[in-house]
């Protein structure tokens, strides 16, 4: 199964606290992710973004009391809001918890505190009014507390961005040919804003699950390619190669393996593209394929 999102930002080019020139809003505070589920907490954004050069987003995992879980599990943290009528998910970040570990068992369990960080500079448009922070949780058993901190920084050199566009979200089956990932991802036309001068394309995507013809298929390299207006335009392998690195060790298990867009303890990778070369008389048709997968398991 292939897991993926791809967020195209547009641009152009309750607790806070804070100090000097910036200042930080907890949203989620120690909230217990203890089974597979969606964790929500709304938050009214009442932010002059003409004072913000830079957001980041901090997510910060602690052990609950019975111990942090044991197991590999996505943590996705998403942005949700109605637009046009329809409830929009914008996924601001995602990571992959790591294997148990005398880091956070017994005794080092109640100091464990690890921090994850993510740039979303690109998403400050949306937040300038109430917002659900939802904590997407992909867990079989009970797993963490979840904290977020918003990390406004003001400077003379102030945030461009000017709006953001989802474009696709979701999980989907890769491999049946029957009913091919295709049906589902599919191209979309997008209408730039007037006065625009850069457009990028976020994209994040990650590989999970198994299969009879690769075991474990979270460790099967395959390439996906970016198109626009029918042009590929980027190929990127779903592929980690370096988790042998983490920061986040020892693990037990077979954390050091590397996988497909992701390691045991690490944020799922991300990539940007600059599509602004390839507008033409103000929108585009942007679409992600894949390269060709045929698996006997449906």
């Amino acid at each position: 199964m292939k897991n993926y999102i791809a967020i195209l930002s547009l641009l152009i080019s309750f607790s806070a606290f804070g100090q000097g020139n910036s200042f930080t809003i907890r949203v989620h505070n120690k909230t217990h992710l203890k089974e597979w589920n969606e964790y929500s907490q709304k938050h009214l954004f009442s932010i002059n973004d003409n004072e913000i050069s830079k957001v980041e987003l901090n997510l910060y995992l602690n052990c609950p009391d019975s111990g942090c879980s044991n197991w590999d599990f996505s943590v996705g943290v998403l942005l949700r809001k109605a637009h046009n009528g329809d409830t929009v998910n914008y996924q601001l970040g995602r990571m992959i918890t790591p294997y148990s570990g005398a880091y956070n068992q017994g005794e080092n369990a109640k100091k464990w505190n690890p921090k994850w960080t993510w740039d979303i500079t690109a998403y400050l448009p949306l937040l300038n009014d109430s917002v659900d922070i939802v904590m997407v949780y992909e867990g079989f058993e009970d797993g963490f507390l979840a904290s977020t901190d918003f990390v406004f920084t003001k400077d003379k050199d102030k945030n461009q961005s000017i709006a953001v566009e989802n474009i696709h979200y979701g999980q989907f089956r890769y491999g049946n040919i029957n009913d091919p990932i295709d049906n589902y991802v599919t191209p979309k036309e997008i209408i730039i804003p007037k006065w625009t001068k850069r457009v990028y394309a976020r994209v994040t995507i990650s590989g999970h699950g198994a299969d009879s013809t690769n075991a474990s298929a979270e460790f099967l390299a395959k390439d996906y390619y970016y198109m626009v207006n029918g042009e590929r335009i980027h190929t990127q392998t779903i592929w980690r190669d370096d988790c042998g690195l983490n920061p986040i060790q020892p693990q037990g298990g077979t954390w050091i393996y590397n996988r497909a867009g992701w390691c045991p303890g690490t944020k799922v990778n991300e990539f940007l593209y600059d599509i602004t070369p390839y507008i033409s008389n103000g929108k585009a048709v942007v679409d992600i394929d894949f390269e060709y997968y045929k698996t006997s398991q449906t």
